[in-house]
Formats: C-alpha cells, sequence, structure tokens
C-alpha cells in the first residue's frame, strides 16, 4: 500500500497529530511532512508550531505538492532564519494568514521579511511578534499582531527601545487594517498616531493590553480617528484614570467588549460611565472587564 492509498480517517489522525505542537518529535515531523506531501488529499492550513528546528526538507517537499495551503503557523519555533522565511513564500505562494511569531532564536531580519512579503501577493494576515520587520509592502493587510519587546538589561529595570521611523511610516500605509495587536510592546504616540491615519474607521480591534512609553494623548487620537472600533482591550495600562474613561467614551460609539482589569487607578464610575456613554448599550450587552475599585 503506498501513501495514497491510505484511508481518510488515517490522513485526519495524522492531522490531529500535526496540530498538538510535541516538541520532540523533528525527525518524524520531516516524514510525515514528505508522506502528506504525497497524498492526494487538498490542505488549506497546517500548524508546526513548538519545535525546535524548522522543518526544511519536510516544508519543501510538502510545498512541491500542496501549493494551495492558504494558513501556515509557526509560532515558537526553535531557530527562524531569513532563508526559512524565503522558503516559506517560495513553497506556498497562495498564503494569506502567516504566524511566524516568538522563534525561540530569531535570526530573522527586515530584510528577511521584507522579501517574504513582497513573495507573498495574497497575504492578508500576519502575526511576527518577536520579529523586528517592515510591512510597507503589504498594504492590504487586514489584521497583524507583534510586539515590540521590553529589553532588561542588568537588573529589574527597562531599556526601552526607540521605534524605527520606517516601521512607524509602514503604518501609515495599511489602509485595510480591522484587526492590530500590541500586547506587552514599547510603543509610543507617534506609533499611534500613524495607526489611526492608516487604518482610521475600517479599525474594529484594538489591543493595547500592558503596552507602555505612550500617553493618554496617542490613545485618545487613536480612538478618536478610529470610532468604528468594537473590542478594544487596554490592560494594564496604569495610568488611565476614571476621568480619562469619561473622555474616551465619547469615540465609542460602536464599543461591545472592552477590557481593563490591571488598571488600578479607576473605579466603579467607569462602569457606570460607559454604560452610560456608549450608544450601543441601548442595544446589546456589553462585555465589560473593569476592577471595582471603590
Amino acid at each position: 500500500m503506498t501513501v495514497k492509498d491510505f484511508p481518510e480517517e488515517c490522513w485526519e489522525s495524522v492531522f490531529r497529530f500535526l496540530g498538538l505542537g510535541h516538541r520532540h518529535l523533528n525527525g518524524h515531523r520531516e516524514g510525515l511532512l514528505r508522506q502528506i506531501s504525497q497524498s492526494g488529499l487538498e490542505l488549506d492550513l497546517i500548524n508546526l508550531s513548538n519545535q525546535r528546528t524548522f522543518p526544511v526538507d519536510g516544508l519543501r517537499e510538502l510545498g512541491s505538492n500542496k501549493k494551495k495551503l492558504t494558513v501556515l503557523i509557526c509560532s515558537n519555533i526553535g531557530s527562524l532564519r531569513d532563508s526559512h522565511l524565503v522558503i516559506i513564500a517560495y513553497c506556498f505562494p497562495l498564503l494569506d494568514k502567516l504566524d511566524i511569531s516568538f522563534p525561540l532564536n530569531s535570526q530573522a531580519s527586515d530584510f528577511g521579511v521584507l522579501r517574504l512579503s513582497s513573495m507573498l501577493e495574497n497575504l492578508r494576515k500576519i502575526n511576527i511578534s518577536g520579529i523586528a520587520s517592515a510591512i510597507r509592502l503589504r498594504p492590504g493587510l487586514s489584521s497583524i499582531a507583534f510586539n515590540i519587546e521590553k529589553k532588561r538589561i542588568h537588573g529589574p529595570g527597562l531599556t526601552l527601545t526607540p521605534i524605527d521611523l520606517n516601521l512607524i511610516d509602514s503604518f501609515r500605509t495599511l489602509k485595510r487594517l480591522t484587526d492590530i495587536d500590541l500586547s506587552n510592546s514599547v510603543i509610543s504616540d507617534e506609533f499611534l498616531f500613524a495607526v489611526a491615519e492608516g487604518a482610521g474607521l475600517l479599525l474594529k480591534k484594538l489591543i493595547l493590553q500592558d503596552c507602555c512609553n505612550c500617553t493618554f494623548s496617542g490613545i485618545s487620537y487613536v480612538l478618536s480617528k478610529c470610532q468604528s472600533v468594537q473590542c478594544l482591550d487596554l490592560r494594564k495600562v496604569d495610568f488611565l484614570s476614571d476621568q480619562c474613561i469619561s473622555k474616551l467614551s465619547v469615540f465609542l460609539l460602536s464599543l461591545t467588549t472592552i477590557n481593563l482589569s490591571g488598571c488600578c487607578q479607576l473605579t466603579n464610575s467607569t462602569f457606570f460611565i460607559l454604560t452610560r456613554n456608549c450608544p450601543l448599550h441601548s442595544q446589546k450587552v456589553i462585555a465589560l472587564v473593569v476592577p471595582l475599585n471603590k
């Protein structure tokens, strides 16, 4: 019996295995990818997260027969290089969603991400958390998630690395952006201004959980320009007060979900401000996660 003769039930078991993210099966994983490439089944998604090494040979084999793949998840890979990004783009030219977040040892550069972006014409959603990158060549992106990491040196203090001006300018080109996740990032007001200028009224989801180095002015500006935001996450933005929320609430015309946990200055007043000022509250229940401080 050849791999082409395997029953579909057998392949379903293999696919479930591939999605479990086992950490110590790299050799077996390469072999499985080769066998899957020889099957007659059409794949649109594969998850290769949590691998010690990037499965170069297996992906090349898979890409030779499965070029219609549209979703690839390679999060938490042991090592990621520019050459790996080129292999992804060459093997799977129809990708529209890609997750290469949080490699344990990232040797990927802006050049590699730019090359990847230029080759994947259909790319619409990318997670590049943990990788410094440029995104100017993909103005059609509708969703993006990454972090501009906080670096610790010689003790508990944080070293805040300035945001590259090219990255700020790149966000002004994202005119179709509907979803942005900047969790745990060092950002600036200038960066938020660029997000607002790019996305405008198309932005539906904004996650600024545990961000630092921005001010109320930056958050207020982006929400004033992006009044279609439905899901807002401001967890651990510790400078927010009841007065700040009151000022922001006039821009939250479409709000359905907001998370303010960890904002230590907020009191019960914030709950009443939001339920009173958000117009959609009279039509549907708004999911609120706020601290109940007195």
